[in-house]
């Protein structure tokens, strides 16, 4: 009994040190839209986590030495944590490395089996990434003074038609936050290039329509991306002497679609996790018995604001430009059918996101998109992406420009002109694709881009038809990622 004692005693000081390390760790090199633990999960993870491995330990020293009970007891919990530090760290193929490893020194150096699982509890804050550039940059950029241009934000919102009243169109007052004397330009009759976020996105960044850089459309060999000649505004403004950053959500915009090119620095808040071991499975195991999203979910679009906030208020020497993409909760749609309530709550957190963000921004471009709409049984359909259709192109648009008087303009505009109106604001991208959006448009507005269909495209005209028209270019198919597919399956995109 003496030497099964001896085993716990070990086993659980290693399990306390673990995640005293893992949660030391979490404050100390925070990784960007990770959840900030409490004092208090620490201290439960602490002491769940040092009983959890004292019970394991005590029982196989029944079986087998002491020593060697320790070291095994560790090993099983690396099984536990090895695969979620690999897959929280990008590497989904190499989670088995740390039971093999730290299972095969329990046997021949049962002492380093057990120094190497117990530090296993910083692993997680060693290979975890925190933001910096992952995408294309120029070979050389500008020096642009901050000052001489000014500082944009730029925020995308995922699924939001043009009659949501994000931006609380019709209802002004002189002091309301988004009304044309606040310095806000609205465009009522906004169309996106694209009935889904990957087309949509890709135009709203290239300035270009769906069947000129053919990005989002279905190949063989995975959901093409745009093609290379077609540059993303970003990587102008990185070129200019802009410092760039992104905080993005949605498994869609990824690297391998070519979304982090022209940015400084790129978190995703697919790549967040739950920092307490403990805290993450408990939260998996509620969300899996209740069929409720997980807190780190319900929290996500909060956490991306406040470190906009943040990127915000940092110093810099060079003018910024900030990207935002937010994606409102969903549960609205259940089936063939609207929940009105959660829909307007959905729309409420938005708005109220991105209010906070524009009070942070003063003196700042501040401009606001919706990627897409969603029909809500128009015509049988419901979702997004099947076809090309007002519900699903018409969007809210709306542009805020410092010291100038805004206004409301009724005329049908695309988003793909965005870009080249935020360059506008910054005295550059005279050659960039698209149109100001000031300016009045006489061609009919191009769209593609349907989910299942790479050849359906339409030009709207001023009535607002959308009229059958060629198909265009397909970019180069790219297969997901294991990270992307992994985030995807967590979405709810795959099965």
């Amino acid at each position: 009994m003496s030497h099964a004692w001896q085993a716990t005693k070990v086993a659980t000081l290693s399990g306390a040190t673990f995640a005293l390390l893992e949660g030391a760790s979490a404050f100390l090199y925070p990784v960007p839209l990770d959840p900030s633990p409490t004092h208090f999960a620490v201290v439960i993870s602490v002491v769940a986590t040092g009983m959890a491995l004292g019970i394991v330990a005590f029982m196989l020293a029944h079986f087998v030495s002491p020593r060697h009970a320790a070291g095994l007891t560790l090993a099983l919990w690396a099984a536990v944590w090895g695969p979620h530090e690999a897959e929280v760290a990008g590497w989904h193929r190499v989670g088995w490395a740390p039971p093999i490893v730290i299972g095969g020194l329990a046997i021949v150096a049962p002492p380093l089996a057990v120094g190497l699982g117990t530090l296993g509890g910083v692993s997680g804050s060693i290979f975890r990434r925190r933001g910096g550039r992952v995408g294309l940059a120029p070979l050389s950029r500008a020096t642009l003074e901050k000052g001489q241009s000014p500082d944009i934000l730029l925020v995308t919102v995922d699924a939001v038609r043009s009659d949501a009243r994000l931006l609380n169109v019709g209802q002004w007052r002189r002091d309301s936050d988004f009304s044309p004397v606040q310095g806000w330009t609205h465009f009522t009759q906004a169309v996106a290039s694209g009935p889904w976020v990957l087309p949509s996105m890709h135009s709203l960044f290239s300035g270009q329509p769906v069947r000129v850089h053919g990005g989002g459309l279905p190949t063989e060999g995975g959901t093409s991306r745009r093609l290379s000649d077609s540059i993303p505004f970003p990587y102008v403004l990185q070129q200019v002497g802009y410092s760039t950053a992104a905080v993005v959500s949605s498994p869609f915009l990824s690297v391998e679609q070519g979304f982090a090119d022209g940015f400084d620095s790129w978190s995703h808040s697919a790549d967040s996790v739950e920092p307490i071991l403990l805290l993450h499975q408990w939260n998996r195991l509620v969300s899996a018995l209740t069929d409720e999203p997980r807190e780190i979910d319900r929290t996500r679009n909060a956490r991306m604001t406040a470190e906009v906030i943040r990127l915000m208020a940092k110093s810099s020497a060079r003018p910024r430009f900030i990207w935002v993409h937010l994606v409102p909760p969903r549960g609205y749609l259940e089936g063939n059918r609207l929940d009105k309530a959660a829909y307007e709550e959905s729309i409420q957190s938005a708005r109220t996101l991105i209010r906070k963000m524009a009070r942070n921004g003063d003196g700042w471009v501040v401009a606001v998109a919706g990627t897409h709409g969603e029909a809500f049984g128009e015509d049988g359909s419901w979702g997004d992406g099947d076809d090309l259709s007002e519900p699903l192109l018409r969007v809210p648009l709306a542009i805020r420009r410092p010291n100038t008087q805004g206004g409301v303009v009724s005329r049908a505009v695309s988003t793909a002109d965005l870009p080249k109106s935020l360059l506008a604001t910054a005295a550059m991208g005279q050659h960039f694709p698209g149109r100001n959006l000031m300016s009045v448009r006489r061609k009919p507005i191009e769209v593609g881009g349907v989910r299942h269909n790479s050849g359906l495209f339409a030009a709207r005209n001023v009535n607002g038809k959308y009229l059958v028209s060629e198909p265009g270019e397909t970019g180069p198919g790219v297969k997901a990622s294991d990270r992307t597919e992994e985030n995807l399956r967590r979405s709810g995109y795959l099965d």
